[in-house]
């Protein structure tokens, strides 16, 4: 009788399995969208973030050191957007379809005249006089945190700034950010008002595949920050192997 409960144990032991192994989820399907982001200069647009907002999920991209960038998509369709201080009119459609010619390889053209301190921007913005860089701190560097710190500082008659604070960007980059773009100095001016203004820092970190004969979009107000190159200790590697 033990050995027939133990078979019947058994048994009812596999058909529990084979029935969770039947009625397991399927993945979905995923497109690996790949393409690369310029402006009207064809110049890439090094460190945009790309946001599309789908049917069934919202998610995003970042364009790397040579514009490139790449996004897995469930099927539908997307609305792509950059944030507003990239272009105040950029605005793309991508449809995904699970058994169908999906695309790849896309280009998005950012216009970016009237976006930062450009000449085509809509306020007068004062010349900077000082610009610095932030630190790319080693915390945001183990996690490969990347992308734009977007900082909103304003400026006395004297150019000097009396306040920043982040607005958007990734919670490691912000402190950084805020702190490098309280050392700027900007052209003084005769008015009595305080001038506000955006400062973006785009973090960009280590990458292999580099291009160095390809033009990237540049901006005053738009400062790239690349992670420095890791540095190893010879002489701690010599003493370990002695």
């Amino acid at each position: 009788m033990k050995k027939i409960a133990v078979l019947l144990f058994v048994l009812a032991f596999a058909g529990i399995a084979f029935s969770q192994t039947l009625t397991a989820p399927e993945v979905p399907f995923r497109h690996r969208l790949k393409g690369t982001v310029k402006d009207r200069t064809s110049a890439v647009y090094v460190g945009i973030i790309l946001r599309f907002k789908g049917e069934k999920e919202e998610t995003s991209a970042t364009a790397n050191i040579n514009g490139d960038f790449e996004v897995g998509l469930l099927a539908g369709r997307y609305t792509v957007t950059v944030d507003k201080i990239n272009s105040e009119s950029f605005i793309a459609f991508i449809n995904i379809e699970e058994n169908g010619l999906n695309p790849n390889d896309v280009e998005f053209m950012v216009d970016s005249s009237h976006a930062y301190c450009s000449d085509g921007a809509a306020m007068s913005c004062p010349g900077i006089l000082k610009s610095v860089k932030a630190d790319y701190p080693p915390a945001a560097r183990a996690v490969r945190a990347s992308g734009e710190v977007v900082v909103t500082v304003k400026i006395d008659k004297e150019g000097k700034v009396v306040s920043a604070s982040a607005i958007s960007g990734h919670a490691l980059l912000k402190a950084t950010s805020v702190a490098a773009a309280r050392k700027f100095l900007f052209e003084p001016t005769e008015k009595d008002d305080e001038r506000t203004i955006d400062l973006s820092f785009v973090f960009i970190p280590q990458s292999s595949n580099e291009k160095k004969d390809i033009k990237r979009y540049e901006n005053s107000y738009r400062i790239l920050v690349y992670a420095p190159p890791a540095v190893i200790d010879i002489t701690q590697t010599t003493t370990e192997n002695s």
